[in-house]
């Protein structure tokens, strides 16, 4: 009996100990699996240097919703428009007889499709540079093969990178690849672009690098302490072993290629990228003061020390701001011309005044010191009643605009009737005046067009407040934990760990639409990273799903391959490589077109003739002034289709004859220049504003101010034109328009007696005649030879600069 007792004893103490010890051997072999995946990874900064190379793509997977916007143009809906909007819009156009052809009512369509469009930036509506630039791009990425190779050497302070780029076809084959080089010993980037546009360097060159010289950020690269910053970078790759979960971290089987390959073991991480980014975010939030100075070598700077830091800093961007300001005014040139022409003739007149009153200078500067004390003792005494008034004013009741704004606001409240409760009531009405909607909802924010549960509801599912990121509400958290001592992971996990309700809290919001990241770490047998693979699947409701995957392969650790310093000796600076080339010429913006094939040149011309909403709106403005010759006409012609295209609650609940009313009314409001009508025109004015209830400035919607800005730009250039025109043809010669013009503008400018006026005729003669003998580089003395001493006061370099741009930009010829 003992011996079965005491078998059994062994037996149960075996047993426990088994499980004891396989509990604590999965336990250790979690964590060392992450241990050795970092470590592995890790390796890269304890060799003199290694070879990469690897591949990567992109797969996008589009949703029906979003494949169906792939069609052609011509395969889309004539309009892309909703039923019923097109059907208001056919409405407007008709109710202002608008002379709109087949082809101009298609492209209006189409450009209001692009305004509703919510995926535009597919389909090149709202936001869009150009029609389906990122559906093209999709298509591009899908098929596109990209590859890399490489070496870092860090004892030589060089590196290298070749980017390769493959796109193949069954008929088609384009390969491409982008060398650089980066060599710290003398601070350049070496590369040959030309790979990729051979035509944007001159023949000579094609075959050299090209280099960019960042020497000036030596002193900064120098404070850099590179012992610190591969110490900071080794607890980021080990952080997201260190905190994941049991089920996050597992070994993978390898294949017998794999095994082949010499690889030793493969560590597969699986997360979200939600979760990574906030770890990596927090752990560089956390060990900023150690970065800035201990990595950087930015130590603290004393309050005065930063402030002269931080002038040295704005002074040559101020200066610089100035010569960038300076540089555009310059290149107006017509501008710079009448300045020329200005400081010429001024010359001139300066000159003759001095030969006309050389010998009574002295009298006469007694006589201007003299009435120059007059005036300036006259402003004295203006100034001081000016003072003496804004005094008096402020001290008493009736100066305080503000409390008039509240009177006038509060009798427009008595004058209209309308409370809160009224317009409450109002969501219940059939019918309401415009002038009460916008009242309700500028007043006391009710829009009356919804119904009293609806508005509620929208109120309470609003959020008070724009949602923090999860990295916003923990940054105060962590704050405390700052230092200028490393916080390493062990640390940083224990303030994990410590605040997991928190972080939990914060990363709910991101959970719903989490992004899976998946990472394989393949070790050699040494232990070292030899594989790195990365896989992301992104998903987008609207959209559909994109798909990253990148394959990375590190070897030759202690012997990457050499870097040949010969094909630097001859390379040349960015500047010298481009000389005579078509870079040299071309704008600035022509290595942002570049990318566009050539088999896409067809589209572009189109989208590049294409029209925005507001542009075609613009257009409408213009055809129905030159037309009609009457800015309301235009003013109503627009507002009813722009209600319509931006969905205003306007367009909704009134009919397009009771828009035009609207708009009619908004004209006179908006455009205080417009001439007020007369008589029985008044009387119908003061009708449709009591039916519309449009009688106090707050009843105006907003739209109506928009409908004005578009109108008066369409129609200003062309009433100028207009008005030049006429002058032309009144006096028939541009130096006559000249003459008259600058008279005119002098009258405006100064108060004249009637004997001064007959002068300014004749000056002005003279004035344009030096101006004609100027434009043909005849000015002399015998172009002002009629100018008497009496109208030598009649000159004005300002004016004259001004007639000059405007005959120059109105009359060129």
């Amino acid at each position: 009996m003992r011996l079965k007792y005491l078998t059994f004893c062994v037996l149960g103490l075996s047993l426990s100990a088994c499980t004891q010890h396989v509990i604590k051997s999965t336990s250790a072999t979690e964590q060392a699996l992450g241990e050795r995946a970092a470590a592995g990874m890790n390796a890269v900064f304890e060799t003199s240097s290694y070879d990469v190379n690897g591949q990567f793509s992109i797969q996008a997977q589009l949703n029906d919703s979003a494949a169906s916007k792939k069609q052609s143009p011509a395969q889309r809906q004539p309009s892309g428009l909703n039923p019923e909007l097109k059907k208001q819009l056919d409405q407007l156009i008709k109710t202002q007889k608008l002379q709109l052809s087949s082809k101009e009512r298609k492209q209006l369509y189409d450009a209001v499709a692009k305004e509703q469009d919510q995926d535009g930036f597919l389909t090149g509506g709202r936001g869009s540079a150009g029609a389906g630039v990122a559906e093209s791009l999709l298509n591009v990425l899908n098929d596109l093969q990209f590859s890399y190779d490489g070496s870092v050497h860090y004892r030589q302070k060089m590196a290298n990178l070749n980017l390769n780029l493959k796109y193949q076809k069954p008929t088609l084959l384009v390969q491409a690849q982008l060398p650089m080089i980066i060599d710290l010993n003398d601070f350049k980037l070496y590369t040959n672009y030309f790979a990729f546009i051979p035509f944007m360097v001159n023949r000579d060159s094609q075959t050299s690098y090209a280099y960019v010289d960042f020497s000036k950020y030596k002193d900064e690269f120098n404070q850099v302490n590179f012992k610190n910053l591969a110490l900071y970078l080794k607890q980021l790759n080990a952080l997201p072993y260190a905190l994941a979960t049991p089920d996050q971290v597992a070994a993978i089987n390898l294949s017998a290629a794999e095994k082949q390959q010499g690889l030793s073991s493969k560590i597969r991480y699986q997360g979200t990228l939600e979760q990574l980014a906030l770890q990596m975010s927090l752990f560089e939030w956390v060990n900023a003061p150690y970065y800035d100075t201990q990595v950087k070598g930015q130590k603290q700077l004393s309050k005065d020390a930063a402030i002269a830091q931080a002038e040295a800093v704005s002074a040559p961007a101020h200066d610089a701001a100035q010569i960038r300001s300076s540089d555009d005014e310059t290149e107006d040139q017509l501008s710079a011309a009448a300045d020329d022409s200005a400081t010429r003739v001024e010359a001139l007149i300066q000159a003759k005044a001095h030969a006309m009153f050389a010998h009574e200078e002295a009298a006469s500067d007694q006589a201007d010191a003299a009435e120059a004390e007059e005036e300036e003792s006259g402003e004295r005494d203006e100034a001081a009643d000016a003072a003496m008034a804004a005094t008096a004013c402020a001290s008493e009741d009736a100066c305080d605009a503000s409390r008039e704004d509240s009177v006038a606001h509060a009798e427009a409240l008595e004058a209209s009737g309308l409370s809160d409760d009224a317009c409450q009531a109002l969501t219940q009405a059939e019918k309401v005046p415009a002038g009460y909607f916008t009242l309700c909802r500028e007043w006391y924010g009710i829009d009356v067009f919804k119904p009293a549960l609806e508005q509620a509801a929208e109120e309470q599912a609003a959020p008070e407040h724009p949602k923090l990121t999860a990295l916003e509400q923990l940054k105060p958290i962590f704050m405390v934990y700052q230092s200028e001592q490393l916080t390493d992971v062990h640390r940083f996990k224990q303030l994990w760990q410590k605040h997991d309700t928190e972080i939990q809290q914060a990363l709910k919001q991101d959970q719903s639409d989490a992004t899976a990241f998946t990472m394989d770490v393949a070790l050699d047998q040494a232990g070292r990273l030899q594989a790195l693979d990365y896989d992301l699947l992104i998903k987008d409701e609207k959209m559909g799903q994109f798909k990253f995957m990148s394959h990375n392969q590190v070897s030759n650790y202690g012997r990457a391959k050499p870097i040949d310093r010969n094909v630097l000796k001859n390379a040349k600076s960015i500047e010298e490589v481009s000389k005579g080339s078509l870079l040299e010429r071309a704008s600035k913006g022509l290595l942002g077109s570049l990318g566009a094939g050539q088999a896409e040149a067809s589209t572009s011309a189109n989208d590049a003739d294409a029209k925005t909403a507001d542009e075609y709106l613009s257009q409408i403005a213009l055809d129905t002034y030159k037309r009609t010759g009457s800015w309301l006409k235009s003013y109503q012609a627009v507002f009813g289709l722009y209600a319509a295209i931006k969905q205003s609650e306007l367009s909704k609940h009134y009919s397009a004859a009771e828009l035009n009313e609207i708009a009619e009314l908004s004209a006179y409001h908006f455009n205080e220049d417009l001439p007020k009508p007369k008589g029985a025109s008044l009387t119908r004015l003061n009708q449709l504003a009591e039916k519309h209830q449009l009688k106090n400035p707050d009843s105006f919607d907003d739209l109506g101010y928009s409908v004005n800005k578009i109108v008066n730009q369409a129609t200003e250039e062309y009433k100028v034109q207009q008005l030049w025109n006429q002058r032309m043809k009144q006096h028939k010669t541009r130096q006559a328009v000249f003459a008259s013009y600058y008279a005119e503008t002098f009258a405006d400018e100064y108060s004249l007696s009637a004997e001064q006026k007959l002068q300014l005729d004749k000056a002005s003669q003279v004035f344009a005649q030096a101006f004609a003998d100027d434009l043909k580089h005849q000015l002399s003395e015998k172009s002002i030879q009629n100018l008497d001493e009496n109208s030598l006061d009649l000159f004005d370099d300002g004016i004259y600069r001004a007639v000059y741009h405007d005959v120059m930009t109105y009359l060129p010829k």
